[in-house]
């Protein structure tokens, strides 16, 4: 038996679903190009019209049938049926037309034209003309009777010969028959026999036209008869046997109550009831033995023309998924008069992901067998052997190399292939499919849905395999190698796992998005990326060094970062410039109005800002600190002053705008006015510029202690003090 792998693979075509009111309709798909054909002409005033499909009818299909208002015969003129059914699994249907009670019809040509329409679907294109001549029998001869299935109510005309004979050819006698010669189809002047009886045969035989007369009988057989009015003689001539022709068919498929209706026709009705033997094909036939309930025989009754019986399908015995045919042969006798066979595919299980997911075994690394139909898969990522898959019901993992499968594609159609419990993580292993058998589509990857911590751990099992946006979380440690760290928000974390080294670590503390994959491991709860992009927005750990990096010309350049405490180490010119630092640095901010902060503030969390070299040196020129926590830090916390010996002071970017103090350092020159001067001590000698005016003159060598700020002059460091009072002398000179 082969597996059913058929389906109809056109993108975008489906069951076609129509609103009206508040019922809805489904109309099956149109798979098949209908056409219409018909018989020349009538014959023994019937014709046959059929209606022909391309393809088998996927399920029943009516079909009316429909006069032409174009048409020489009226409707009550003919009879047709209304409608007609391609049953399915057939290709397709025939329908009789026949003339009712042509004596009535006057003399001439007439045509009926027929046309088809499908109903649910339209008409089709074409239409068919079937003509018929009812000849002027003024003056001619014709036979009238039970001959040729009549009943006394059709004339055949007769042709006329030589010698003043006419001749009728092909008068069937279905069993004993009557009939008489007349005129002018009319019965002013028949011809019958002087004495009842039968016509003899192969001779002449007189025949009278005396009111009354018998009629002239013929056994059952096919004649051709003459006769010669003027001598009123009449010849009989048997020309062949009354030939019963019997056919067999069956639907190539069991119907939606799995019954087929096997027919049996005659091409005449039988004289009486006639059997057909119906046997199985055994050696052909695919069903199982317990499948089939198949008929001994079928009846034609008496009188008819075919008959019918049923074959009834047990389909609990079948397997899924399978084709399987049964072979009927229909007998009379010893003589075969037909073979037939119906064909039945039981139905492929559909799955949803939701139903693989439930095939999932309980142990780690054990695989499921499933095989059948999903419908609507979307591909919402894919990473190397990574792909991951919706549908409405749930998600999963598909791990398979090679697919060629991007973000966005839709697949329908049949599968096989293995859900393997990966560590937790149910898994699509060793899928197989053909490309024929598959359609793909392409559909709309939706955005992830955006979610907290505390959301995703609640709703872990329903997630499982899908994409969720995680916004403003914490690197619990430095991230950048492959593995797994500890995210948090709030009081809520969970496991972070990055599938590939990050080119751009960045350091615990730092809050970030992601959009990730939410996935178990053993009894973890993760969610986890496989590529870098997957962080979509990233607020590094910053520190005063890292801004000072940052500021390499005067035009203007944006920081973001998450710090864990800026000082405020010093404020003066009235709040505008404000000192501020952590361990790797210092920078001064310049406020033009509005400060609210303090010396011994700690600035910590997200901070963004701009700086910029002014004269050479790094400033911040704006900052906004409304994301971070504004607190006094305690006294111990407080960054503490520089202090040293005047030669140690070499690192400028170390020291410059840190705070600094220094003891018993000498005046190189006496101060009485804001300015640059030299300081010395034991070690050697340092810039200082006095930024205010001494109340009296301070003379050189005086010995003092003071605390002032670093800054940068001219590309070298020098030590600023702000005001007086942060300059204490220790001894003047003597």
């Amino acid at each position: 038996m082969k597996k059913f792998l058929k389906y109809f693979l056109t993108l975008g075509v489906a069951a076609v679903t129509f609103a009206a009111c508040e019922e809805e309709t489904t109309i099956p798909e149109l798979v098949a190009n209908y056409s219409i054909s018909a018989d020349a002409s009538f014959k023994d005033y019937k014709a046959t019209v059929k209606v022909t499909a391309d393809k088998a009818a996927p399920e029943d299909v009516d079909v009316e049938i429909r006069l032409d208002i174009t048409s020489t015969f009226t409707a009550d003129q003919l009879s047709f049926p209304a409608s007609v059914k391609v049953a399915k699994g057939e290709t397709e249907v025939s329908a009789t037309v026949e003339v009712k009670e042509p004596n009535k019809l006057e003399p001439g040509n007439y045509k009926a034209i027929f046309g088809a329409v499908v109903l649910g679907h339209g008409p089709v294109t074409e239409k068919v003309t079937i003509t018929f001549t009812k000849g002027d029998l003024s003056g001619k001869w014709s036979v009238i009777g039970t001959v040729n299935g009549t009943n006394w109510d059709t004339d055949f005309a007769m042709a006329e010969g030589s010698d003043g004979w006419y001749e009728a050819q092909g008068i069937e006698a279905i069993q004993k028959a009557e009939f008489k010669f007349r005129k002018d189809a009319k019965w002013d002047v028949a011809l019958g026999l002087e004495k009842a009886g039968n016509a003899p045969l192969d001779k002449e035989f007189d025949v009278t036209d005396a009111p009354g007369s018998p009629n002239i009988g013929l056994e059952s057989g096919i004649y051709t008869v003459s006769v010669n009015p003027n001598h009123m003689v009449a010849k009989v001539v048997r020309t062949g046997d009354i030939v019963y022709n019997y056919s067999f068919s069956a639907p190539a498929t069991f119907d939606d109550n799995l019954k087929a209706v096997i027919k049996v026709a005659c091409d005449r009705p039988v004289l009486d009831d006639t059997d057909i033997a119906i046997a199985l094909d055994a050696e052909k036939t695919t069903f199982p033995e317990n499948a089939l309930t198949v008929p001994a025989k079928v009846t034609i009754a008496k009188g008819a023309k075919e008959g019918t019986a049923e074959v009834v399908l047990n389909a609990e015995v079948l397997a899924p998924g399978t084709e399987y045919s049964a072979v009927l042969n229909a007998t009379m006798g010893n003589d075969v008069i037909g073979t037939a066979t119906i064909g039945h595919t039981t139905p492929v299980q559909v799955y949803t992901l939701a139903d693989l997911v439930a095939l999932m075994p309980e142990k780690n690394k054990d695989k499921a067998e499933f095989k059948g139909i999903l419908n609507n898969i979307l591909v919402t990522y894919v990473s190397g052997s990574n792909i991951f898959l919706e549908d409405a019901t749930s998600a999963m993992l598909l791990y398979k190399s090679n697919t060629g499968l991007q973000a966005g594609v839709t697949l329908s159609g049949y599968f096989e292939g293995k859900v393997q419990n990966f560590n937790g993580l149910p898994e699509i292993s060793d899928l197989s499919f053909k490309q024929e058998d598959i359609t793909f589509g392409q559909g709309e990857v939706p955005a992830p849905a955006e979610m907290t911590i505390a959301q995703v751990l609640a709703d872990f099992d329903n997630l499982i395999s899908k994409r969720v946006k995680l916004t403003n979380v914490y690197a619990g440690a430095d991230i950048q190698k492959k593995g797994e760290y500890s995210i948090y928000q709030g009081e809520s974390s969970m496991i972070f796992y990055t599938n590939v080294n990050l080119e751009k670590g960045f350091k615990a503390g730092s809050i970030f998005d992601v959009i990730a994959i939410v996935t178990p491991y053993n009894e973890k709860k993760q969610v986890k990326i496989f590529e870098e992009a997957a962080i979509t927005r990233l607020i590094p750990v910053m520190t005063m060094s890292d801004i000072q990096a940052l500021c390499t010309s005067s035009t203007s350049a944006s920081f973001a970062g998450v710090f864990e405490g800026l000082y405020v180490n010093y404020i003066l010119s009235g709040n505008q410039h404000i000192y501020l630092e952590d361990k790797s640095g210092a920078l001064r901010y310049y406020k033009d109005s509005g400060n609210t902060l303090k010396v011994g503030d700690k600035i910590s969390g997200v901070i963004t800002g701009t700086c910029r070299l002014d004269s050479g040196r790094p400033v911040i020129n704006w900052l906004d600190t409304k994301y971070a926590t504004i607190a006094a830090a305690p006294a111990e916390e407080q960054p503490k002053p520089v202090e040293g010996t005047l030669a140690s002071f070499t690192d400028v970017n170390g020291l410059m705008y840190r705070r600094v103090k220094v003891e018993n350092v000498v005046l190189e020159k006496a101060v009485s006015a804001s300015g640059v001067v030299t300081i010395s001590d034991e070690t050697g000698t340092f810039p200082l510029n006095v930024r205010f005016t001494p109340s009296q003159t301070v003379p050189k060598g005086t010995k003092v202690n003071l605390i002032g700020t670093f800054d940068v002059n001219g590309g070298k460091l020098e030590i600023r003090v702000f005001k007086q009072s942060d300059v204490t002398v220790v001894a003047l000179p003597e």
